[in-house]
């Protein structure tokens, strides 16, 4: 990590800190500040607010998990800002690739199991949701684009499809989550079946694919 990088995972763990603490309402720029040990004037100089802090930290979770899958795994991710180099979406490829990144996705929810379960239940949820849902909604739309690539497909069809899609899995991890993440293998096994299976269902009923 960089200097700059350093400095945000300092702020995000004290974030994280308070918040096996504290309400996750309850905490306040002041609070991260205290924890990490910095001025306000340094924490808005590494983020905007405490919704960014949110997404740049489930951010680099993820990339954490997913470092140790890298040499098969591709993310796109941004080149600059505070998430750069932070895992957005992951292009289709393949069936083991997208199972691999979908197992690590669940595995970074339960590895921060107490600070996710307070995210989603706090004010904030509606931004982790955005940012998750995009993070979806892109995976689905590529893989779409890729299992029709030999077929025409409409853009109206991909992008409901990506859209069904994307909203039944974050819906359904949501619900996981809120449920205090029981089980995991029904959610990652499942869960993906269910949408690896009813995928190719659906455009074969679109006459895209055979």
């Amino acid at each position: 990590m960089n200097r700059k990088d350093l400095t945000r995972k300092n702020i995000s763990d004290s974030f994280k800190a308070l918040a096996s603490k504290l309400p996750f309402d309850k905490i306040t720029v002041n609070d991260i500040c205290g924890q990490a040990g910095m001025s306000r004037q340094a924490f808005y100089y590494n983020f905007s607010d405490r919704r960014e802090l949110l997404v740049w930290t489930f951010r680099n979770d993820l990339a954490d998990m997913v470092r140790a899958i890298d040499d098969k795994l591709t993310y796109i991710y941004d080149n600059e800002g505070p998430y750069a180099g932070k895992p957005y979406f992951f292009p289709y490829r393949e069936r083991s690739k997208i199972t691999d990144y979908w197992y690590q996705f669940i595995e970074m929810s339960r590895a921060n199991k107490r600070f996710y379960i307070s995210a989603w239940a706090g004010k904030d949820a509606d931004t982790l949701h955005e940012h998750i849902f995009t993070m979806f909604r892109n995976l689905f739309y590529n893989e779409v684009v890729e299992r029709a690539r030999d077929f025409p497909v409409k853009p109206n069809d991909a992008e409901f499809l990506a859209d069904y899609f994307a909203c039944a899995s974050v819906g359904s991890y949501i619900i996981w989550v809120k449920k205090g993440m029981p089980n995991k293998d029904h959610v990652s096994d499942s869960l993906f079946t269910i949408n690896h299976d009813l995928l190719q269902d659906c455009l074969r009923r679109l006459g895209v694919v055979d």
